[in-house]
């Protein structure tokens, strides 16, 4: 996954059962291309949905975006933990955060996530932090959903000098936005 300022993201997923999964997002476009449904352009209010979403300024800008709210204590595997509501100023959805009340740091959250075929509820908990130039983060995170999954993480590059186009729409996605463009002036 790469990330730059202005909403700027890239990541693919290569899952051995189901194939490749690709999303980005230009600044401007937001799109994602899977081996079962193809290449979309997600629309924007879908972007904005959580501070999980395709657009990673918000979670840059999340003092701005979302209204912060303490909505109890639980352990989480053997933290305590402040369980904490964010909920977007603008459009989206709300996300549950549980936070190390030792650390600060992020042991699991709580999303709805909008999907073609329907919305589902994420669990995700983050695990095994190291310090990667001077920032912590995690290494391990389980996604527990159908199906669930294990993400290790092996290498993480901070600050590094990125490929000049990672962040250019691919032809088929520009031949896609140009396309519901014209059908959809204004958007």
């Amino acid at each position: 996954m790469y990330t730059a300022k202005r909403g700027k993201l890239y990541r693919v997923i290569d899952l051995p059962i189901v194939g490749k999964i690709e999303s980005g997002n230009d600044g401007t476009v937001a799109w994602e291309r899977n081996p079962g449904s193809g290449v979309r352009i997600v629309p924007k209010e879908e972007t904005e949905q959580n501070f999980f979403g395709l657009d990673p300024a918000l979670a840059q800008s999340w003092k701005t975006q979302f209204r912060l709210e303490t909505i109890g204590n639980e352990t989480v595997d053997g933290k305590t933990c402040f369980a904490i509501r964010m909920t977007p100023v603008g459009v989206g959805r709300p996300v549950t955060l549980w936070l190390d009340a030792a650390t600060g740091l992020l042991v699991k959250s709580i999303t709805t996530v909008h999907r073609s075929d329907g919305d589902i509820t994420v669990t995700q908990i983050l695990s095994d932090y190291r310090d990667e130039e001077g920032i912590t983060v995690p290494h391990e995170l389980e996604i527990v959903s159908e199906p669930p999954m294990r993400i290790a993480l092996q290498e993480i590059k901070i600050n590094v000098d990125l490929p000049r186009d990672i962040f250019e729409l691919p032809d088929d996605v520009r031949a896609l936005a140009a396309r519901e463009s014209s059908d959809h002036p204004g958007r």
